[in-house]
């Protein structure tokens, strides 16, 4: 595998796909094949393929990427949807938030006037819906900085950086 092939969904190296890999999954020969169906690609390229569809960098179409790599949509979509759920069931085992210790071990410097504290900094993201068949529901989805019905998810950030996504 080359250096330009893992760098066109935003690897620097094979061994910085092989990392991400091993993280989520950990060693190839220890445990079972990603793919449910048998296919002519190796682990590394089940990866890539996975990589360059969940970043679409350079496909863009599921199809397209089946056809460069010599497999029909269906496989295609089968590997694509056994690695994701890989992905999914490692990301399920992190811890949701950055320990009190992490966070202020790692926070810039600009932050220490919240030593002792643990600041989550939460938003809400708003995506647009109809108006609500009842009125409870109505007020729960009613946003008046948004001016209407949105669904609500909240995205957080620790003063270390730590990412928190709560889903819709």
């Amino acid at each position: 595998m080359s250096d330009a092939e893992v760098q066109r969904p935003g690897f620097s190296s094979p061994e910085q796909l092989m990392a991400y890999a091993y993280m989520v999954e950990g060693m190839p020969e220890n445990l079972p094949a990603s793919s449910r169906r048998p296919t002519s690609l190796s682990y590394f390229e089940k990866w890539l393929l996975y990589a360059e569809w969940i970043y679409r960098k350079s496909s863009r179409r599921l199809v397209d990427l089946a056809k460069s790599y010599g497999i029909s949509k269906p496989v295609a979509l089968d590997v694509f949807d056994s690695i994701l759920q890989l992905v999914l069931r490692s990301r399920s085992t992190w811890p949701r938030f950055a320990t009190f210790d992490e966070d202020k071990y790692l926070r810039k410097l600009k932050w220490t006037k919240y030593d002792g504290k643990r600041i989550v900094f939460w938003d809400n993201t708003g995506i647009m819906t109809e108006q609500a068949s009842t009125a409870s529901l109505q007020r729960a989805l009613y946003s008046l900085y948004y001016g209407g019905n949105c669904t609500k998810a909240g995205i957080a950030v620790q003063l270390c950086g730590w990412l928190v996504c709560e889903e819709l």
